[in-house]
Formats: C-alpha cells, sequence, structure tokens
C-alpha cells in the first residue's frame, strides 16, 4: 500500500481523489478500518472544497468518523447538502435512540440510494452507549438509590427508552445491552435475576476502537 501511496501522489489530483475514494471503500469492505479511514481522508484532503465529489466522500467519511467519537459540526452538513445526518449527529450526541430509528426510517430509501445506509446502521450501538452513559450519571443522582454507584437499574434505562418513544420491552434491552457488551461498547454484565447492568469499575466505556466495525464472530459448540 505504500508504493501505491507514493506513486498516486505523482497523478493529477482527480484520480488521486478518485484512486483514494475506492481504495478508502475496498480497504473498509476487508474489515481494515484505519486504513480506509486514512485514505478516506486523503480523498477529502486533496478534492477541491466546491466539487461535488466532496458530498460523495463525506457520505461515507461522517458515519466512520462519528463511530470513532469525531463529530461532525452542522455547518459542514449543511454546506454539503448533508441534511438528513443531522439528526444522526443529534442521536449520537445525546443518546437518543428515539431520534435515530426515526431518522433511520424516515430517510432509508434516500439512504439506500446513496449506499450509505449500512454505514449509519452501525451507529446504532453509539447512540446506545451515549444513552446509557446518561442513565448512569441518572442513576447515580437517584433520591433514595439502594444500589451501588456501578449498578444500573434496567427500569431505569428502560423508561428512558418509552419516554424517546421506542417500542421496546424488558428482553428486547437485555438483548442490545448484551451485544453493547460484546461488541465492546461497555465492560460489565447483565443480571437477569436483578434486573440491573453490573458494570466494570474499571473504564466501564472504553474509548473507540475498530472492533466497534467489525460484527462479532460467535463460535457455535458441537
Amino acid at each position: 500500500m505504500l508504493m501505491v501511496l507514493l506513486l498516486l501522489q505523482a497523478v493529477p489530483a482527480a484520480y488521486r481523489v478518485t484512486a483514494f475514494y475506492y481504495l478508502g471503500r475496498t480497504e473498509l469492505n476487508s474489515d481494515n478500518v484505519a486504513g480506509g479511514l486514512d485514505l478516506l481522508d486523503r480523498a477529502y484532503r486533496d478534492c477541491k472544497a466546491d466539487s461535488e465529489n466532496v458530498k460523495h466522500i463525506l457520505r461515507v467519511l461522517v458515519p466512520l468518523k462519528m463511530l470513532h467519537g469525531d463529530l461532525p459540526i452542522p455547518e459542514l452538513l449543511e454546506r454539503h447538502g448533508l441534511q438528513e445526518y443531522v439528526a444522526f449527529r443529534q442521536a449520537v450526541q445525546t443518546g437518543d435512540v428515539g431520534l435515530f430509528e426515526r431518522s433511520m426510517e424516515e430517510n432509508q430509501l434516500r439512504l439506500i440510494a446513496n449506499g450509505s445506509y449500512l454505514l449509519l446502521e452501525k451507529l446504532r450501538f453509539n447512540v446506545y452507549r451515549r444513552l446509557l452513559q446518561r442513565c448512569v450519571q441518572i442513576s447515580r443522582t437517584f433520591p433514595g438509590r439502594e444500589w451501588q454507584p456501578h449498578h444500573l437499574p434496567l427500569d431505569l434505562v428502560l423508561g428512558v427508552l418509552q419516554q424517546q418513544g421506542v417500542d421496546t420491552d424488558m428482553d428486547e434491552l437485555e438483548c442490545m445491552l448484551s451485544n453493547c457488551i460484546v461488541r465492546k461498547y461497555m465492560k460489565g454484565y447483565i443480571s437477569n435475576k436483578q434486573k440491573i447492568a453490573v458494570l466494570s469499575k474499571d473504564g466501564a466505556f472504553p474509548p473507540p476502537t475498530d472492533d466497534w466495525w467489525r460484527e462479532p464472530h460467535f463460535v457455535s459448540s458441537a
């Protein structure tokens, strides 16, 4: 790849941007997140600011950066006609699962047509992670609480989700939290009997990792 990058520096910018873009998409399809992010960043930096290609690059680059916790400024999205991403940015920032689900449904056809639906789909766990972080903050200041600081009552999370307009129940919530743990969005375990999430005392919400991009592999027991 280093040799390819060196060779591309010698070609006109228009060809170089195209190559960086498609190479970046290829690396992402191969689960090489760091490589894909680097190539897409190069495509964005080398592209003319007034080019329509900037919008195509940002359709991929923005969700990828949000997955790593880097939220775009609203002005950037508006300048390049990516207003549909504004709601997703807000959902990730605030942990509003209801807003995320409504935005996915309302923009489904447009996102599928421009090839960004599956990219944004991967942000769902980021939104849940942020929601859980906020619920932990609430639970620790809850009047008369009877649980430990690293315990998160699932009833509290379920109540917040229902306030956000999410049609869910306790079983679905436990399944989603288990997925968050498996995918390394949070550290801990679910106590089904007590209906609490027992969070790790040592960094319950680890920093972003490339594993967030990849689908977990489960080994079946024969």
